[in-house]
């Protein structure tokens, strides 16, 4: 019969069997980046556009998908891609998401616009702040 000390031998083998078979977690997902190693004008226009609807910049970065957090986020995408005339993937790539979610964006607010005189026309002030032709009211 095994003594104590044995069987105990004998688990912390099995044990370290076992964990050697577990696999390494894998590594930490990168952080988004911090807003100043966006483009410099683009950083502007995402200030521009968090003041304009009153949430924060981190907001618009966030993954949140709330009404007050998307339209913000989409009217971003839109005047980028038009007023900064970046491409529909930079623009993906620097909000990490996907090239058809920027060009869903800028329908969005091609619709909106039709739709909402006033819409249109705090994107127009939005664009010409965002050009620096003049400040945003």
């Amino acid at each position: 019969m095994q003594t104590l000390q044995e069987r105990l031998t004998a688990f912390e083998r099995r044990l370290a069997a076992l964990e050697a078979r577990v696999p390494a977690p894998p590594p930490p997902k990168p952080e988004r980046p911090a807003a100043p190693s966006f483009p410099p004008r683009f950083r502007h226009l995402l200030g521009l556009v968090a003041e304009e609807f009153g949430v924060t910049t981190d907001a618009i970065l966030s993954e949140r998908r709330n009404a007050e957090i998307v339209r913000p986020r989409q009217v971003l995408m839109a005047l980028a891609v038009s007023v900064l005339n970046m491409s529909l993937l930079q623009v993906a790539r620097l909000l990490e998401r996907d090239h058809t979610t920027v060009m869903h964006a800028r329908d969005r607010v091609a619709e909106a616009c039709r739709e909402a005189a006033d819409f249109g026309a705090r994107l127009d002030r939005l664009a010409e702040a965002a050009r620096g032709e003049r400040r945003a009211a």
